[in-house]
């Protein structure tokens, strides 16, 4: 779990796999710094609202996004995600909305969250688990497109200009899923934005970046403690 906004420059967080399972997480985690690229023209989510009463933006999902190429998960191959606002992917059943009493799609400083709903979207990749809300575009919003050529292509997700916590009254943060075709790397990327937080928990803000399998329970997710180096 995290308690603090990201330093100014791009961080990227390596996920690969250390053997093939679909069983327990089998992955390593590799972090170094560099330069924050914006997707040029991509697709926009269509966002649906995934808490009763509360906006899409704030609380939304998109089903059945298409990876164009077959992606392996913990040894499982998939070519369909889908995309919650409150920055994680899944793999898994397709999201659904739900009153907000459930608390799905907060994660609650625990990967893979507090409540037993969560266990039929799974597998699920979190690069930034917490409560936000993507605005709107132009400024705002999740997008995703695809680029290169076979088999080297790359699927990327991207979450632009975020409203940290529902207090919040300016973007501070976007990131990145990126999934590599054939070698099955996963990167999480990262860019604080000129804004800044504001909430009534500016003091206790978090967030929780990690993967999780398909089952549940203490072998089957990993989460970093820090974004230390």
């Amino acid at each position: 779990m995290i308690k603090k906004i990201l330093p100014s420059i791009a961080m990227l967080l390596l996920v690969f796999a250390s053997m093939n399972s679909n069983a327990q997480i089998a992955y390593k985690f590799s972090a170094s710094s560099g330069t924050y690229t914006p997707l040029v023209s991509p697709t926009q989510a269509a966002m649906t609202a995934c808490v009763t009463g509360n906006s899409a933006t704030d609380d939304g999902f998109k089903n059945n996004i298409t990876i164009p190429f077959s992606f392996k998960f913990n040894g499982i191959a998939y070519t369909k995600t889908h995309v919650c606002s409150n920055g994680f992917m899944a793999f898994g059943t397709a999201l659904v909305t739900t009153p907000a009493a459930t608390g799905f799609y907060y994660s609650n400083g625990d990967l893979p969250g507090s409540f037993a709903s969560d266990t039929l979207a799974r597998p699920i990749i979190a690069p930034f688990w917490t409560d936000l809300d993507v605005q709107t575009s132009p400024t705002g919003g999740i997008s995703y497109k695809t680029l290169g050529t076979t088999p080297n292509r790359i699927f990327t997700m991207q979450w632009n200009n975020v409203l940290w916590d529902f207090g919040a009254t300016t973007g501070c943060l976007s990131f990145q899923v990126i999934l590599h075709e054939t070698t099955n790397v996963i990167d999480f990327v990262y860019n604080r934005e000129a804004g800044s937080t504001f909430s009534s928990y500016t003091n206790s803000l978090s967030a929780v970046i990690g993967i999780a399998a398909k089952a549940r329970g203490l072998v089957n997710f990993m989460s970093l403690q820090d974004i230390s180096a």
